[in-house]
């Protein structure tokens, strides 16, 4: 019954603080001290912004209970992450093996979900029970009110150890 969140943004995770939740930047998360005890683990489009993907990854697996659990995963496909770091932008210090299946190398969602799955997601420990393709509305700049981006929202179990 405990609702525990990672957060990229320092305003966010300030606002769920506020509302009595435990809230971690992915880098922080204490997962030696959860292992194994979550039913529902959640990430939804943290990936793409954090420093450490893959760890992350591997952190949250090792947060399910194997027997029971599961984690639901949205990302923003075509892979493009970034980390934000005050005003600016740079590329994660992890990467993950995406080859060109990138925003940057113009690739289309389904390009990008299969490498995510393929090369990412199968070989770390994770079976693709079911997953969907959502719009994704994101705040938009000087060019546009919003954006509408495309979110695989993914339902993955752990592979037993």
């Amino acid at each position: 019954n405990e609702v525990v969140a990672t957060e990229t943004s320092t305003v966010m995770q300030t606002k769920l603080k506020s509302r009595g939740w435990k809230c971690y930047s992915p880098e922080e998360l204490p997962v030696t001290d959860m292992k194994h005890v979550y039913d529902l683990v959640m990430c939804l489009n943290v990936l793409d912004r954090a420093d450490k993907p893959l760890t992350l990854l591997r952190d949250l697996r090792d947060l399910i209970n194997p027997t029971t659990g599961i984690l639901v995963l949205a990302v923003v496909l075509p892979w493009c992450p970034f980390v934000e770091s005050g005003n600016k932008q740079k590329e994660p210090s992890e990467k993950l093996d995406m080859g060109n299946a990138t925003c940057k190398a113009k690739a289309t969602f389904e390009a990008s979900f299969e490498r995510l799955v393929e090369k990412v997601i199968l070989p770390i420990g994770y079976r693709l029970e079911s997953w969907t393709r959502l719009p994704y509305i994101s705040k938009g700049d000087a060019n546009s009110p919003f954006y509408t981006l495309s979110d695989a929202v993914l339902i993955l179990r752990p592979l037993p150890s």
